[in-house]
């Protein structure tokens, strides 16, 4: 008799600009699975269609949670990396994660632990495509809002592992307590 596979994902999760995204290609590098961004699902979007204000910015933002919901639904494992609605605080901002449990029996959390500081001034430095409209946030006003944000991280949506973002970590031994916590899972 032939076993069925629990479908699994691991969802990295924390503020935006604390390491998210690394921490998820290495992973998706080193266990073999689909990695999804759902910046990656946003960039397209504002390809076809630059948004000119923030709420246009935030309609397309939507549109692209929902492809990349609907891409993740299809793949029986995968590493999944995304702004998340926070636990608490605004409700109107991030990926929803209702739709996880649905869809992936099997799921572990990666926190990528970073102060709300840290993340301020690497949020400020780099230089993301122009359809995020970062130009359009005061610096204080983006610090005081990933203060409230990060009262909102881990999700608490299954098994947690949690990686410093803030120092240097090692992301094979990530990979690894990853592994172990999917061998623990029985998939």
């Amino acid at each position: 008799m032939a076993t069925v596979e629990m479908k699994r994902a691991i969802v990295v999760t924390s503020l935006p600009a604390s390491g998210k995204t690394t921490v998820a290609r290495h992973l998706a590098a080193q266990l073999g699975y689909p990695l999804l961004d759902k910046d990656d699902f946003l960039e397209v979007l504002y390809e076809k269609q630059l948004p000119e204000t923030w709420r246009a910015r935030r309609a397309l933002s939507k549109i692209s949670d929902v492809q990349f919901q609907e891409r993740a639904s299809l793949l029986d494992r995968v590493v999944l990396v995304s702004h998340w609605r926070p636990t608490c605080g605004p409700q109107d901002t991030g990926t929803p994660t209702q739709w996880l449990r649905d869809h992936f029996p099997s799921l572990i959390e990666v926190h990528c632990k970073c102060s709300p500081e840290t993340a301020t001034t690497r949020f400020l430095s780099p230089t993301r495509h122009p359809g995020h409209r970062d130009q359009d946030r005061k610096p204080e006003d983006l610090a005081a809002s990933l203060v409230q944000l990060s009262n909102g991280y881990p999700l608490d949506i299954g098994p947690l592992l949690t990686i410093d973002t803030e120092t240097k970590f090692d992301l094979s031994d990530l990979a690894d307590r990853v592994a172990v916590e999917l061998g623990r899972s029985g998939v």
